[in-house]
This record gives C-alpha cells, structure tokens and sequence, in this order.
C-alpha cells in the first residue's frame, strides 16, 4: 500500500490505522511496524517502532488485515517531483505518490535504471533491459499500490513522472488460472521460457502457472520479447519459505492441460529466478495418462503405479532432482513400488514400457 496524498509524519499514520479501524492487524514499512491490539484489548489500540516515525510518500507499506475494507485518506494530492526515492542496492519498498495509473515505460520516463533491475507487485512485474527499455512495458503502477524493486545500483535516485505522455495501458489478458495473492505477504519473481518435448514455445495462448501441493500461486502468458527473440513468461509466485514449486501449462489453443513437467524450484522470499539472458526452462513432455496413487506419500510407504490401457512395465524408476536413480524395479501391467526414500521432497517416477513410451509423473513425499 502507498498513497497519493501528501504524507509526512505521524498524522498520516494515525489516519490511516483510523481508516483500518477493527479490520487492521499490522502496518509495516521495511525497517518498522504497528501492530493493533484490538483482539487483546477490545479497542484499537496500535502499537510498535513505526509509530515514532509516521508514514511518507516515499515508502511503500504491507498491510494485514482481518477482513475486506476500504481506506480512505484525505488532504493534498502530492506532486511526484517533491518525493524523490532513494534506491540502495537490493530490495527497496518503494511507494507510488501519483494520483494517475500509468505503463511503467510512463511514470519511470526520467529514470535511468541499471541492467537487470526488477520491480513487481504482487499480481505482475518487470526487468530492466540495457539498450532497450522495460519488459514487459505493459507493466502498469496504480494510485494506492506499493511496489518493491531490487536495484543493482550501489544507489540511485527514482523520481515519477506525471506526464502519461505516449502512454498505453494494456488490459491484462483472462487466465486459466487464478491465485489468491493476499494470502501471502510475499512472493518471487521468475522469468521463464517454456519447452513442450524439446521444443520453445513461441506463442501468446500458452499459459505458465505456479503451483503448490495442486494450489495455483501464480500463472502468466508467454510474450515475445524482440532484443532476445524468445517468448518469456513472467511470474509473480506467492509462497513461504522452502515451498516446493512446480509447474503446470495450460495450452489455449487446444484447451488442454495434459503435460508432465520435468523441472520445478524451491521457493525462497524475495528470489529472482531466471532473467532475460538466462532465463528458466520450464520443460514439459506431452503425456498419456499416468497416474500413482497415493501421492502423496509417506516416507517409505509403498504406492501404485497405473498406466495407460495396453501397456506393459518394462521398467520404473524414482529418480532425485540431481538426476540420480534412487529405485529401478521391473514390472508388469500394474505395479506396487516401494520408494524406500528418507527424505521429503518432489521425485520422479520415470516408467520405460515394452512398447518403448516413456512416461514421467511427480511424486511428492512427505
């Protein structure tokens, strides 16, 4: 959350736990919080180190809330060019005092920003390329919203535009997938290129999701990107610490979602995964229907593996995310496999059969 109403101290922080009133837990600003002790105390009651300092333009602030609610502030609207923003090296939490929703390319027109800068929200967010500008520049900044941009500058100084001169704001595309984005405070960035069975994919109804455990934490299109000549997916995943991300795709074009993805990544806050000029090969292999029940598991607990009609097992594996081949069992029309794994994590079960199909599913152990 920031705001466009010219903010400088204390009196701005009142208003704005005033505007939070019962529905308002916590406020924090990068090195400070508030936190509201009306489940304890019956009336709101805020306390903590944020309270010494107020609120400012310039910052931008994560707010927790109990329910729904809508703020409302009033006094002056700021003027962006009295706000200038100090970016250090790394994360910044950096406010938006404009009172207009603008493309990214619009509201930085006056900034200069490093290579492989990258500022997001927590639904979308681009990278800076050297030489040629923001991608993607459909990327858009809202009155009312806050943003964080990792700088690879020791410092720099962001001052916003309020121009909207050359300006286009794109609607962003419907989705196959959807996310709820509040219920985590963080997220990570990744940019992403996407392989169907050795192939990059190069077209804009492809859909790259997130998930974990089956729950959607992020999806985007593929986009083409002239400098690079690839079509990039990039991701704002939600999550906490150590979560297991895998993948899903979603093909508009024959609306099918049937892939086995090969590859998937740890979640660890703030992350940038993957960039322009190396970006993650999210790699999937078209598949026939290849299940294993239960899954997941428990560690060391047995589980069925079942293949498509007509088939028969040549041979299975579990395999680690090093590659290495922890189980290789010959089988029959169906199998009951015993993982003999000690260590929680995401595997793959890679089924070879007589007829020389290869099919590959995730199995999750817990």
């Amino acid at each position: 959350w920031s705001t466009p109403i010219e903010m400088n101290g204390v009196d701005g922080l009142t208003m704005l736990e005033e505007g939070l009133g019962h529905n308002g837990v916590t406020i924090k600003s990068q090195n400070y919080g508030v936190q509201n002790y009306y489940q304890y105390t019956g009336s709101d009651y805020w306390y903590g180190q944020l309270s010494n300092y107020g609120i400012n333009n310039e910052q931008g602030y994560l707010i927790e809330t109990s329910a729904a609610c809508e703020i409302t502030m009033s006094g002056t609207i700021a003027n962006p060019a009295d706000h200038p923003i100090t970016l250090l090296q790394g994360w910044n939490w950096i406010g938006y005092p404009v009172n207009a929703q603008q493309s990214i390319t619009a509201a930085l027109a006056g900034f200069t920003p490093s290579a492989n800068d990258v500022i997001k929200s927590q639904t979308s967010g681009a990278t800076y390329y050297a030489g040629y500008g923001w991608y993607p520049n459909s990327f858009v900044l809202t009155p009312g919203q806050s943003y964080q941009y990792q700088s690879n500058a020791s410092e720099n100084t962001l001052t916003y535009s309020n121009s909207r001169g050359f300006d286009v704001v794109v609607e962003n595309a419907p989705m196959h997938w959807h996310n709820d984005i509040h219920r985590f405070p963080n997220n990570i960035f990744v940019m992403a290129t996407v392989f169907i069975d050795g192939a990059e994919q190069q077209r804009d109804d492809i859909e790259l999701g997130a998930f974990v455990n089956g729950e959607c934490r992020g999806t985007t299109k593929l986009s083409f990107f002239e400098p690079t000549g690839h079509w990039y997916a990039m991701l704002i995943v939600s999550g906490e610490e150590g979560e297991v991300v895998e993948f899903g795709i979603y093909d508009g074009s024959s609306d099918e979602t049937n892939m086995s993805c090969l590859n998937h990544i740890i979640y660890i806050d703030n992350s940038v995964v993957g960039s322009l000029n190396t970006p993650l090969e999210v790699r999937f292999e078209t598949k026939e229907e290849l299940h294993v029940y239960p899954n997941p598991i428990d560690r060391n607990q047995p589980f069925t593996i079942d293949i498509p009609d007509g088939e028969t097992i040549k041979e299975a594996m579990i395999i680690n995310t090093m590659g290495e081949v922890l189980r290789c069992e010959s089988g029959a029309l169906n199998m009951v496999m015993r993982a003999g794994i000690q260590t929680a994590g995401v595997y793959t079960v890679r089924v070879v059969c007589e007829s020389n199909k290869v099919y590959h599913v995730r199995l999750i152990v817990k």
